[in-house]
């Protein structure tokens, strides 16, 4: 039931699913399921979520304020207006998006100078909105060369064993026994480097490779790695969305700004103070937001600032906050990334891949423009971004714009010599934005995974938070904050309408269906069976009454009621025994293929990975981020794809594969006399001139040719010369001047060659003999060639940009086909009427009338 909805939402995100709609698809025994599952999923953002507008619901229920118009803000305050709330967000900068941040001026196109790579869309809760906004997207190529010191490109087989030694060192840093992620990783690499290093030189190169992964690695949990808990700092790996990695061509804010639409945001507006859990009117509990201008009452209150913003106890809470939320706000840390965006004049770069590295002998500020970025093939400018990660996320707190672009410049001039000096650029410092203070969270020393569902989980009865950092399994990214939006609507409408009520035992429910599971297949094979017999079908039970026979031999349905109920066998009680959900649930034939799980249980997947909140992704210990391969696998969350390979073994479908049919001994081909005799009345045969038959094929002739490009007529006379076989295709315009000088004069046809099929034949055209190469173009036999051999390159060379016009082609010839054998046969005809023609003297199939 819930994979229904849910693909029945995804077929058509534009309109609202009403509920109605899922009743008529179920028989009866499903419909108890139908309205809790539909519910849920409304709640939290499943299905009716985004853009869409129900016209049925008015904001006439509780009323609640959203702090911070970022994407956890923006998800949160759509959802709870399409439930019925009155919302209103405060939103302390003047514009929206939070950290999703577009710059659209400065370089003559959309810059993300904060998040700006979407890490997979495939069960992501962000998928229908782009669905629904028609967002322009670029895939990100996957290949990401890294140059050395000396400007040269690293070899590929020095940096695959660089990334190999580096995954393997993570894997085994958990045994150190160290705290921290960076102790156990510098006392691995430094007790195996000496050791396998030949030369100093050598050692050198390694270090510096090996000191460039680690600086990826930084990059993607957004801190240095001796801040790093050793134990869970990959706590998220395995719950990742899937699809290719992807950026918005009109930049990640026009998506927040989309989002924004039609909603009460309150700009220029920071937050001082937040009294929850107040006594109201009537015996209510109310909330009381304070900002420098007024007091404003709801009834609940969601908090959706940066945990960096919460760090800094910038916003005060009366009473104050419970002990175990403060240790998970402390515990968690709170990382930073910064960029450094350059606009050239002209592209000096390769512009055929989206990234590429480069390493520095300076371990400590390994990060210090490790990564370019290449936003020409994304914006249309010459724009690079260059990447400060690690200890070098720091640098625009210490150091001038200009000294910082000058030493990102210096590093670009190491590896492609002289370039142009840009014309305009910028150095984000995210460390200093009083309503950030950072980047992405991260899991500290002294955290787990756990302080991420801390921070998340409600304080009294209205007090709510929301954002990346309250994401467990999406942490650092726009779409987690989305998504733990979503969720934190669900609460807040648990609150107040209530918990969803399921009036029917759920175990018994199931353990019925799951009874029944077994005797479907059978009971449906037995009701084609039976009812050829005349039994009587229960359509309610799916089943047939049991069957008697009196003494007369004949079957009567027997009384249940007098009819002793077996004692059922051990193998059967066995499989009584087993848990719920033990089986798959019976789904009607209607139903389309089961979407992937769409729930927290997942399995973690084969290549963990780490998504980064600010730009693209990092693969951590495995590869070495977008680059380090082509794609992720679907994971078991994902709602989106109609698949079953991802599937649980129990959900999967059964396969069934055919038998396969031996084929059937050839039967030789009739003679003439033997069809001749299976007539009851022979007709006279009406014979057409075979004069008008070659003018109707010069006449399909005419109307093929102009319907093919002269680049594809050039593509099938290149293959005809690769076969060895003359070209009997010619552009039209060719044709028109050899008919104007009357060069080309159609020879007297002639009776078709029997050729014994060989090797020097190309091609060998079933019942319709072999190709004489000999033969001139508009001989009978060309005509024939014509026609079979453009069939034949059509299914062997049939490039994507031509299918369209080769699908043409063949449906074109489909009436040539069938003239040419009118054509043949009447020869045949006029072979037999002269002649006596026996089976295998010299036709080359088998002669059959044009009556027939």
């Amino acid at each position: 039931v819930r994979n229904y909805i849910l693909s029945r939402w995804h077929s058509n995100v534009y309109v609202v699913l009403d509920i109605d709609e899922i009743y008529d698809r179920f028989q009866k025994k499903y419909h108890p399921f139908i309205r809790p599952t539909f519910l849920f999923l409304r709640r939290f953002g499943y299905i009716n979520t985004g853009m869409v507008f129900d016209d049925a619901k008015k904001p006439d229920g509780a009323s609640i304020v959203v702090i911070g118009a970022g994407m956890a803000g923006l998800g949160a305050a759509r959802q709870l207006q399409l439930l019925g709330f009155k919302v209103i967000i405060l939103e302390a900068r003047d514009r929206v998006g939070g950290r999703v941040n577009t710059d659209w001026n400065s370089f003559q196109g959309p810059v993300d100078l904060g998040a700006s790579i979407v890490t997979g869309i495939i069960g992501s809760p962000l998928h229908s909105v782009f669905k629904q906004l028609d967002t322009v997207t670029h895939p990100i190529h996957q290949s990401c060369p890294l140059y050395d010191l000396d400007g040269t490109l690293v070899d590929a087989v020095d940096d695959r064993l660089a990334e190999e030694k580096h995954n393997d060192i993570l894997k085994r840093s958990r045994s150190t026994g160290s705290k921290s992620l960076g102790e156990g990783v510098c006392s691995l690499w430094e007790s195996e480097a000496k050791e396998k290093a030949r030369t100093v030189k050598e050692l050198k190169k390694r270090k510096r490779l090996f000191n460039w992964h680690v600086a990826n690695l930084e990059y993607a949990c957004g801190v240095e790695l001796d801040k790093l808990s050793c134990n869970f700092w990959d706590q998220d790996d395995g719950h990742e969305w899937g699809g290719e990695h992807i950026m918005f061509k009109g930049g990640y804010g026009k998506v927040a700004l989309q989002l924004s639409e039609s909603l009460d945001i309150k700009y220029n507006c920071p937050v001082h103070s937040i009294h929850y859990n107040q006594p109201g009117a009537n015996g209510k509990t109310v909330a009381i937001v304070r900002t420098e201008t007024e007091d404003i009452h709801c009834d609940a209150v969601l908090v959706t600032v940066s945990l960096g913003v919460l760090k800094s106890r910038a916003i005060q809470f009366d009473p104050p906050l419970p002990e175990w939320k403060l240790s998970a706000i402390n515990d968690l840390g709170f990382g930073l990334l910064n960029k450094v965006v350059m606009k050239f004049p002209n592209v000096f770069w390769d512009d055929t891949i989206d990234m590429f590295g480069s390493t520095t002998d300076n371990g400590e500020l390994r990060g210090e423009a490790y990564m370019f970025w290449n936003l020409h093939r994304v914006m249309g400018q010459p724009v690079l971004v260059a990447l400060l990660a690690g200890k070098a996320a720091h640098l625009p707190e210490q150091l001038p714009e200009a000294d910082i672009i000058q030493r990102v410049l210096q590093r670009l001039q190491r590896i492609f010599g002289t370039i142009p000096q840009p014309t305009h650029s910028l150095v984000t410092n995210w460390g200093h934005d009083p309503y950030a203070l950072g980047t992405y969270s991260y899991v500290g020393i002294n955290s787990t995974g756990d302080d991420y569902d801390r921070l998340a989980s409600t304080v009294d009865l209205n007090l709510f938070f929301a954002g990346e950092a309250t994401s467990r399994w999406h942490p650092a990214t726009a779409a987690g904050a989305y998504h733990s939006g979503l969720q934190a609507a669900g609460k807040i409408t648990a609150l107040f309408h209530g918990k969803i009520r399921v009036d029917f035992d759920v175990s018994a429910a199931i353990m019925e269906l799951e009874g029944n599971a077994s005797g479907v297949k059978s009971s449906r094979k037995r009701s084609r069976r039976n009812t050829e017999q005349g039994d009587v079908y229960n359509k309610e039970k799916h089943v047939f009454p049991r069957m008697t026979r009196n003494s007369k031999g004949q079957r009567n349905p027997e009384d249940p009621s007098t009819t002793p109920e077996k004692t059922p066998s051990p193998k059967k009680q066995k499989i009584t025994e087993k848990p719920i959900l033990s089986k798959p649930i019976p789904f009607p034939s209607e139903i389309p293929p089961r979407m992937n799980n769409f729930f927290p249980a997942q399995i973690p997947t084969k290549a963990p990975t780490r998504e980064t909140f600010l730009f693209p992704h990092s693969y951590k210990h495995i590869g070495r981020g977008p680059h380090g391969t082509t794609s992720r696998p679907p994971t078991p969350s994902n709602p989106i794809e109609i698949s079953s390979r991802n599937l649980r073994p129990h959900l999967r479908p059964a396969v069934q594969i055919p038998p396969k049919i031996p084929d059937a001994p050839a039967r030789p081909p009739p003679s003439h006399t033997q069809i001749r005799k299976s007539e009851k009345t022979p007709q006279p045969v009406q014979r057409t001139p075979l004069t008008k038959i070659v003018e109707s094929f010069k006449k399909i002739q005419n109307q093929i040719i102009p319907q093919t490009s002269t680049a594809n007529l050039q593509r099938i006379s290149l293959k005809f010369q690769t076969l060895g076989v003359p070209n009997p295709v010619q552009p039209a315009e060719t044709l028109e001047i050899q008919r104007k000088r009357k060069q080309v004069t159609p020879p007297p046809p002639q009776p078709t060659p029997t050729v014994t099929p060989s090797v020097s034949n190309p091609f060998v055209v079933t019942g319709l003999g072999p190709i004489d190469q000999k033969k001139s173009i508009n001989s009978l036999m060309n005509e024939e060639s014509k026609a079979q051999l453009l069939r034949k390159l059509i299914a062997l060379d049939k490039p994507a940009e031509t299918s369209n016009e080769c699908n043409g082609l063949s449906s074109a010839i489909s009436p040539l086909i069938n003239i040419i054998k009118l054509k043949r046969l009447m020869q045949e005809r006029e072979q037999q009427h002269t002649t006596q023609v026996t089976p295998g003297s010299g036709s080359t199939g088998d002669p059959i009338l044009l009556d027939d």
